[in-house]
């Protein structure tokens, strides 16, 4: 009758073997994981070098709308409109003919209006340079949409606006706000409807001898996005008085008179506490899209919200911020177009809750500024 050593020897083919699965799983997990970082440097590295930018000289590009793997992980209005400004400038540096936005996110697209949302709030939809223009034969053109590219559905021109610290901007930048207007003003315009409405809007409620206090408060999304946490209603109060009795000489804050208060946010909460510390007659605001600070869903996202009406709405309230005096923010593309479009527009900052940049007044830390590292 064997024994049990008989019967570990005997089946001595499996025995020693048993440990060789967990070491093979390891060197296996390792060799992936090397795999992985050698495809992302890689990847990194054709991007750096450029391997992966198409030749647009001569060319009209086509610049699509950004998005993720998900079908809701488009990229916000004005987040793209910052971009599309990187596409310019991108395309003037480079030689193009033109540049023509098709920005299909199906979270703005109306399609009562067409498959382009740029259309509706923007012309033209192809903008020419360099003297070049449509004319008998289609000029080539550079379909920027592939999903591997550094320039495409996941990569766009942003960070020619932004700069190496997006999170910092417009503290620092890629692009000053001088070179932004430029581009604006040179290159396309915001369609006569909305700016009806923007200037229906100033004449009811910007009075011609008020100061106007822009206040712009991002709430629902911002712990996804720099600083990563909510700052307090109370902070960005605190700083539009601090602005108005620094930069306003005939305003009396605790009065209440010679200024408004315009507020843009997505919190219906924020509003109300800007109301409830100047009055109703002090604060105005337009009639955009909010949500309770309890929700999860960042308008641009919610589709109880029309797609045409997210679109306009926010387009608005950055180009009334623009008409402002004075401006505190966050980070935030709606409040940075409006310093974009208004290039000498002074501004507040708050580069975290304890740490405000002003570009026209003495920041709370003096190394704050262009080439502060954060």
């Amino acid at each position: 009758m064997p024994s049990l050593l008989d019967d570990e020897t005997h089946g001595s083919a499996k025995a020693p073997s048993s440990p060789r699965p967990l070491g093979s799983a390891r060197r296996l997990a390792l060799v992936t994981v090397l795999v992985v970082l050698g495809l992302v440097l890689l990847v990194k590295t054709a991007i750096a070098k450029g391997w992966t930018t198409p030749d647009v000289r001569g060319r009209v590009m086509v610049v699509y709308a950004r998005r993720g793997l998900s079908d809701d992980s488009w990229a916000g209005m004005m987040s793209e409109f910052h971009a599309a400004l990187g596409a310019l400038a991108y395309a003037e540096q480079h030689g193009a003919a033109g540049v023509r936005f098709h920005f299909d996110s199906s979270i703005y697209v109306d399609a009562s209006r067409g498959p382009n949302w740029w259309a509706y709030f923007f012309e033209p939809e192809t903008i020419w340079l360099g003297g070049h223009e449509q004319g008998p034969s289609a000029l080539p053109e550079v379909h920027l949409n592939d999903w591997l590219a550094r320039y495409g559905r996941m990569g766009g021109f942003g960070h020619i606006v932004y700069g190496a610290q997006s999170h910092l901007y417009p503290m620092t930048f890629g692009l000053d706000r001088a070179t932004l207007h430029r581009l604006i003003s040179s290159h396309f315009q915001v369609r006569d409807a909305v700016q009806a409405k923007v200037q229906a809007f100033k004449d009811a409620h910007f009075g011609a001898g008020d100061f106007v206090l822009g206040l712009h408060y991002r709430g629902l999304d911002t712990v996804v996005h720099w600083p990563f946490y909510r700052i307090d209603y109370e902070a960005f109060i605190r700083e539009a008085e601090h602005a108005i009795r620094h930069r306003c000489r005939f305003c009396d804050v605790d009065a209440r008179r010679g200024f408004k208060v315009f507020v843009a946010t997505d919190e219906i909460q924020a509003l109300d506490a800007v109301r409830a510390r100047f009055g109703e007659s002090i604060v105005v605001a337009f009639a955009s899209p909010r949500a309770s600070a309890h929700s999860h869903v960042p308008l641009h996202k919610d589709a109880s919200i029309a797609n045409y009406d997210k679109g306009e709405s926010v387009l608005i309230d950055s180009l009334l911020l623009a008409a402002t005096d004075y401006v505190v923010k966050g980070r935030s593309s709606v409040s940075e177009a409006s310093l974009a479009f208004n290039p000498l527009l002074p501004y507040s900052f708050f580069v975290t809750k304890d740490l405000i940049y002003r570009d026209s007044m003495p920041s709370t830390d003096q190394w704050l500024g262009p080439d502060a590292v954060i």
